[in-house]
C-alpha cells in the first residue's frame, strides 16, 4: 500500500445536483468448500444518504460475501472519433465469492 499527501486542487465529491450511484454484487456459495458454485446478483442503488447506508443494506442481505462499486461516468472515442459516455464502476468495499478469481460467463444474444 502505498500512501501520498492528496493534492489539495483535486476535486472530490459528488457534483452539486448529482446523486452518487451504487452497484452492490451479492455473492452465495451454493456447493461446499471443496466444490464451491458461486452465484452473484447485482443490484444499483441512488438516493442513499451515504455510503454507510449501502453497507448496511448489503450486510442485511445475509449473503456469503458482497461487493459495492460506486459508478462513475466516463468518455471514451469510438473507431469514428466520436466522444461518447461511458458508465464506469470501481470497486469500494468486498471480494469476489471466490478468493482466487471468478469467471463470470455473460451470453450475448444478437438481435435480427
Amino acid at each position: 500500500m502505498n500512501i501520498s499527501v492528496a493534492d489539495p486542487f483535486d476535486a472530490v465529491g459528488v457534483p452539486p445536483g448529482s446523486v452518487a450511484t451504487y452497484r452492490v454484487r451479492g455473492w452465495t456459495n451454493r456447493g461446499d468448500a471443496s466444490a464451491p458454485d458461486w452465484a452473484v446478483d447485482e443490484w444499483d442503488i441512488s438516493g442513499a444518504d451515504s455510503v454507510e447506508d449501502v453497507l448496511a443494506w448489503g450486510r442485511g442481505l445475509g449473503l456469503d460475501t458482497f461487493e459495492i462499486f460506486v459508478q462513475w461516468e466516463d468518455h471514451a472515442q469510438t473507431a469514428t472519433g466520436e466522444m461518447v459516455g461511458r458508465r464506469r464502476h470501481t470497486r469500494i468495499h468486498g471480494t469476489p465469492g471466490e478468493e482466487g478469481g471468478v469467471t463470470e460467463t455473460v451470453v450475448f444474444i444478437k438481435e435480427d
